[in-house]
Order: structure tokens, then sequence, then C-alpha cells
């Protein structure tokens, strides 16, 4: 079997990397920041250069942070398998204070498990990034890579998902977004260049009619959702937000998600057309 299990422990970094105003705003912009209401509540996070506004980061945008599209991924110590049967599976944020619209942090990237699915491989990538000044945790990105083919060997299945069980009564709130049809087209500006949402070649080839939404760009729209709906609006109230993703949603369709409110944490799943394509989703509000 290519994958190796021994391979948890495996850490790539640490490195140095920075951001700033500028891709504080790009960022908000690829997930969909003042797409429908270009003068309104979500203009702190689109300019810098208005009286009464202060630039905010939303708080998704650390999942793009670290330097960690820019750096060997500990996943090419893990074995020599077939990259294009790689999925995201999951993601989970946790910010120890809120994201700055500039910095700089110097960050490590570890293999922190590798469970057999039985017909597929989960490997949890864990980011760590600290404040290059202080020293300081400034936030932690757990992605959960499933690789399809490379279980079966016996090992450690993995802890289930541990939050985001759907409450059984109506949602507090339940906010549709419509992404672009190019929406992917921005989102690459991230650094996620995977041709599967650009490429409409691509995409057939992977079983798709035309290219999808980036997983992690419907997260960050979601996010901006739960601001709006269960946060008054504050991006600094997010400590940390997770989900499962599904079936992917396509650029141009709208997305709906159900949120319910659960003592300081907010219960979400997003559907689009009929298909659940965030599940267990979790945000862990913060005490202002």
């Amino acid at each position: 079997m290519p994958i190796d299990p021994d391979a948890v422990g495996a850490v790539t970094g640490p490195f140095e990397s920075s951001w700033s105003h500028h891709d504080c705003i790009l960022y908000a912009l690829t997930v969909g920041a003042c797409m429908d209401d270009p003068l309104g509540v979500e203009l702190a996070y689109v300019t810098d250069n208005t009286a009464d506004v202060e630039l905010q980061a939303l708080p998704t945008m650390c999942s793009v942070l670290g330097g960690v599209l820019d750096t060997p991924s500990p996943l090419t110590m893990i074995g020599d398998y077939d990259r294009r049967k790689s999925v995201h599976g999951s993601v989970e944020i946790v910010l120890e204070r809120p994201l700055p619209p500039e910095g700089s942090v110097t960050s490590t990237v570890a293999v922190d498990g590798i469970y057999d699915k039985g017909k597929a491989a989960l490997v949890s990538l864990v980011i760590a990034a600290e404040d290059s000044t202080s020293g300081d945790r400034l936030f932690q990105v757990r992605n959960g890579i499933f690789i399809r083919d490379e279980g079966g060997w016996g090992g450690d299945p993995g802890p289930p998902w541990h939050a985001g069980a759907v409450p059984e009564r109506s949602p507090e709130a339940s906010v549709v977004q419509t992404p672009r049809a190019e929406q992917p087209l921005f989102y690459q500006l991230n650094g996620d260049r995977n041709p599967l949402h650009t490429d409409p070649a691509a995409a057939i080839r992977a079983g798709f009619e035309r290219p999808i939404m980036h997983g992690m760009c419907t997260f960050g729209f979601v996010g901006r959702a739960v601001i709006q709906a269960m946060c008054g609006g504050d991006p600094d109230r997010i400590a940390g937000m997770g989900c499962r993703f599904g079936g992917p949603a396509l650029p141009g369709e709208a997305i709906e998600t159900d949120m319910w409110l659960n003592d300081e944490q907010v219960v979400f799943q997003t559907r689009s057309q009929g298909r659940t394509v965030l599940s267990g989703g979790y945000v862990t509000l913060r005490s202002i």
C-alpha cells in the first residue's frame, strides 16, 4: 500500500509568511463580500480608505494564510499515491484572538493522523501559526483529506465527527446566497489553482458537468452568512468554525444555510439545489 501510516508526526516548517490590507480585501471579495450590497454592512471587509470604516478581516481568511500553498506539504511524506484521488473532506479553524487585517506568522504543517476508512484513507493535516512578533498562537487550521482507494490496511478508523448535529427544531436563521458564475476564477487568486474549479475539460474528466466551487470558497460564503445572521455583523465573535464537505456547489447556483444557536455554538448546514454541500457545521462564539 503506497500510504505509510507511520508518517503520522511528519512536520514541515517552520516558515514565515505575511499578509497585508490588500490580501485581506482580496480574500473578502473572492468569497462574495459586498456582492449584493456594495455600500452596505460588509464595507469594512473591502476598503481601507473610508473615514468612517476600519478594515476588518474575515475569520475564515486564516484558511488561506500561513504560506501553506507555497510550501512543501507533509502529504509528500506519506507515500506515493495518486494525487487525483484526493479530495478535501473537512476543515476546522481555531482563532486564539480576532484575525488582524495585516500581520506575519511563523507556521508549521503537521500530519497528526492517518485513518483507515475502508475504501479510503483520511489524512489529518494541522497548520499551526504563531504571531511572528509576540510568538503567541494566532490560529490553527485542521484539514481532513480523503484519498480514495488507499484504505483497508486494518488501521484506526479515527474519531467520529465531533460537532454540528442538526437540532430537531426550526432554524433560528436561514440565509440564501448566490455566488457568481465566475466565482472560482476569483477564488483561485488565494492560491488554490486546482483546474477542477476553472477548466471545463478537467471538470468533465473528474465526472462533473462543469467546474465546481472550491469547498473553501463555499466555507467563506457561509462564514459571512453566520456573521450577519448570528453575530450581529461582528466577525470578532467567531472563535472557531468547522464543517465536512459533501457534494460540491456549482458556481452561479444559490446556496442556503440553516443555522441553530446552541449555547455558545452555532450549528449550520448548507444545501444547494437539494444537495447537502456542507454538513456537521459549527461555529464557536467568542464573548465580546
